[in-house]
């Protein structure tokens, strides 16, 4: 079905595909100086001293996590890792919850609030409380545009008794009390998939501000090496070689960049703000629209609280709850016939996922919430790039539900 409303949008203008153009026919295709461009842009932007960018937001998450297992010089875990916990929402995308698991931790599964998609904080204080030094860190999740607060645990806990990882592939832009969502912790991610706030069609980002590790960072995402260390001379002076480009320090993967990705990076940036401003006004009308509208709510920034998220939400997508899980279908089905395509809200209560049925996940307390989101929830896109026509027919398919 071609829906009039769908969940993704590309994003990219004719201007854009021109400048692709000349990137591809200029000869200079990995990652270079278009890419190192972007990325002391985006860190201006963000306020963050280092900004490494990667293949994709997945690959973010397990490079920032990897870079604190295996440091090439300062690792938190001297003294291993193993069986200890990582603690993630019970509502995510998987590739938050594989870098814990692949890296050799266990994933504590945490309930997020009531009505809401972030992570109940209290619950994690309580978990760190009993398991102690087991609980090592926690992959926060900024979920669809919100910005979760959280000074209370950046304040209470050292990076050595709890490391805050802060997932913002879903949020960038979004901002709280202490500044931009992801810039708070000892790493933040961010993904530029096409359907994101800003795009380079596949590619994300890992920001830091300490130094050694953005510069395990930049070794970890090109096989290991020094190349595009910053401290680099350091380490061809401890183990001289003529062959400088060829000294490897650490672990290291294939995440690298292409250079057309860094030129629509800095290109989309550079209008980032025009971007959030059309998504807050798509999202004002269409809180407008459910506050009149029996049977369902959008999550955690349901109509009485708009006014209080509007200048600081970026509204990637919007969530809703269905008030009678019996009405289910029929509501869906409503939306499906005004050609407005609909998806569960990420991976739902990921603990009810197969996947979710390995021996090192383990859910802390309950996920009840999380239950009532996977059973009564669901999701549709919200994107810059939308015309005022087709949020006229989304603002129509709400007016019209009878429940």
């Amino acid at each position: 079905m071609n829906y009039s409303f769908p969940l993704v949008a590309e994003g990219i203008s004719n201007l854009e595909i021109d400048l692709l153009i000349q990137v591809v026919k200029s000869g200079n295709l990995t990652m270079g100086k278009r890419v190192e461009t972007f990325e002391e842009k985006f860190a201006q932007v963000m306020h963050v001293r280092n900004a490494i960018m990667v293949n994709s937001g997945s690959s973010a998450n397990l490079l920032a996590l990897e870079s604190l297992v295996r440091s090439s010089s300062n690792s938190l875990f001297k003294s291993g890792h193993e069986n200890r916990y990582i603690a993630v929402p019970s509502v995510l995308w998987p590739t938050t919850i594989w870098p814990i698991i692949q890296l050799g931790f266990r994933a504590l599964i945490i309930d997020v609030l009531p009505n809401s998609l972030e992570m109940d904080l209290n619950a994690l204080k309580r978990a760190k409380k009993q398991l102690g030094e087991k609980l090592a860190g926690a992959f926060i999740i900024h979920p669809l545009g919100k910005s979760v607060e959280l000074s209370e645990i950046i304040d209470h806990y050292s990076q050595d008794e709890l490391f805050v990882i802060e997932d913002t592939c879903e949020s960038l832009g979004a901002r709280n009390k202490n500044g931009l969502a992801g810039t708070s912790g000892i790493a933040g991610t961010y993904s530029f998939y096409y359907s994101h706030h800003i795009t380079t069609i596949e590619g994300g980002m890992v920001v830091t501000n300490n130094d050694e590790l953005a510069d395990d960072l930049r070794s970890m995402r090109a096989h290991g090496w020094t190349r595009n260390r910053r401290d680099k001379n350091r380490w061809n002076s401890d183990f001289g070689s003529h062959e400088e480009d060829f000294i490897f320090v650490t672990s290291g993967f294939n995440f690298r960049p292409m250079e057309i990705q860094g030129a629509l990076g800095l290109s989309q940036l550079n209008q980032l703000d025009q971007f959030i401003a059309r998504r807050q006004v798509l999202a004002s009308r269409v809180a407008s629209a459910v506050q009149n509208c029996e049977g369902i709510s959008l999550i955690d920034s349901a109509c009485a609280r708009y006014t209080e998220l509007r200048e600081t939400h970026s509204w990637m997508s919007f969530p809703f709850l269905i008030d009678d899980i019996e009405n289910r279908r029929k509501i869906l089905e409503h939306f499906n016939n005004f050609g407005i395509q609909t998806r569960p809200i990420l991976s739902g209560n990921f603990f009810q996922q197969v996947a979710a049925k390995n021996k090192k996940i383990k859910v802390y307390e309950d996920v009840l919430n999380a239950k009532k989101i996977h059973q009564h929830g669901f999701m549709i896109g919200n994107h810059h790039s939308l015309s005022d026509n087709q949020v006229q027919v989304l603002i129509d398919c709400i007016e019209s539900i009878h429940t």
